[in-house]
């Protein structure tokens, strides 16, 4: 964004007249007959020019770095609503892995539990050895899932420190194990009020200013310009006496294109190509921007339905486990059914906690499609340290 305002800055200067001082001194010792002499020659002089904009040449030169610079800073702003979204959706990752572990340990230590009841029934004669193993391998399973998950947690945390500006092990944050519970949706409003609010919209209508402006150069590139110039200047023996001898030259400069090989008129098809395509890019801009928000309502009223699903299906299968591991204690029930039954069950926690976080990032997408810029301070400048040298 610095860059490009600087950039303005420079193709807006041709506008003002230009004014180039320069001064010196002149020696020569001459040696006659064992003696030395020294004349000494002082000059100064300044040269004004200027170059008049009869057809707004250096304007839309300088209009449209002026565009570029704004639409720059809209690029800014997009990619801070894009960094913050990562660092939301990361957050909100990271405490679903939390919670992964936590409703992991409780999983193990259920089938840790059933364990005891299977081995108890196995000593009594009750149950086969494969039944012990298999409920073994369940419970050496959850473990597993559960060094997954920490690891997950891990990579994570890293990738948070990263999106911070931080070294991945320098992440000073609690976060905590339970997901948030999502107000109502917001209020979208019309189509308009998108287009008006997206930086990268807003990026993409300055590109068009921008790309007329490049054509109206390009275009008042092919008549003559007209330069005016002003220099004056002095020279004396004495240095006091250097004022006194100015004098002034005034000259206007008249610069036609004759032949060119057709350079100039190229160079108006080719601004007329990248018009045509930045506006181009500007609608396909605007449709993205509507697609963005209408994609985000629909997965998050589907992710709605689905949780609703998954909960129906937590409640089925609990009530399940509850009856098939009575009737097995009873010894009116196949282990496979306690253990179909507890997969299911299992599996379904896990689901509904990871269906949950996804409706966060379907929300946290859905914000991001309808925010809209905001004032930012700019970070200063980095300058490389220069080596210190030792001075002998």
């Amino acid at each position: 964004m610095a860059l490009a305002q600087a950039q303005a800055r420079k193709l807006g200067a041709p506008l003002q007249p230009q004014l180039d001082g320069a001064a010196g001194i002149d020696r020569e010792v001459r040696r006659s007959n064992g003696s030395r002499n020294t004349d000494s020659n002082y000059s100064m002089s300044l040269t004004a020019s200027y170059e008049l904009d009869l057809w707004g040449k250096l304007r839309s030169a300088r209009d449209a770095a002026s565009y570029n610079a704004q639409a720059s800073e809209y690029d800014v702003y997009t990619a801070a609503i894009t960094l913050t979204s990562s660092v939301a959706q990361t957050w909100y990752q990271l405490i679903e892995q939390l919670g992964q572990i936590k409703l992991l340990d409780e999983q193990i230590k259920i089938n840790e539990q059933v364990l005891e009841l299977v081995e108890s029934r196995f000593r009594r004669g009750q149950a086969a050895a494969s039944d012990v193993l298999r409920q073994k391998a369940l419970v050496e399973s959850r473990r597993g899932d559960r060094i997954l998950a920490d690891n997950q947690v891990q990579v994570l945390k890293h990738q948070l420190s990263i999106l911070l500006g931080q070294l991945p092990n320098e992440l000073d944050a609690n976060p905590p194990s339970e997901l948030i519970t999502l107000i109502q949706l917001p209020q979208t409003g019309l189509p308009a009020d998108l287009i008006q609010r997206r930086p990268d919209v807003q990026s993409a209508y300055m590109a068009i200013l921008a790309a007329d402006r490049n054509l109206a150069e390009a275009i008042a590139d092919q008549y003559p310009t007209i330069g005016i110039s002003l220099s004056a200047g002095s020279s004396a023996e004495h240095i006091r006496d250097l004022f006194d001898n100015w004098f002034a030259n005034l000259a206007a400069n008249l610069v036609a294109p004759l032949i060119d090989g057709g350079e100039r008129k190229a160079e108006i098809q080719r601004q007329k190509a990248l018009a045509s395509e930045a506006l181009h890019t500007y609608h396909q801009a605007i449709l993205n921007a509507i697609n963005d928000v209408e994609d985000a309502l629909v997965s998050e009223a589907h992710q709605a339905q689905y949780i609703d699903s998954l909960a129906k299906q937590l409640d089925l299968n609990q009530q399940a486990v509850s009856r098939i591991r009575d009737q097995y204690t009873k010894g009116g029930q196949d282990y496979l059914d306690v253990l179909d039954s507890l997969l299911d069950l299992q599996s379904t926690e896990r689901e509904l906690l990871s269906a949950h976080r996804e409706m966060i990032q379907f929300r946290i997408t859905l914000y991001r499609a309808l925010s809209g810029s905001w004032q930012m301070d700019q970070p200063p400048l980095l300058e490389l340290e220069r080596p210190q040298t030792n001075a002998n």
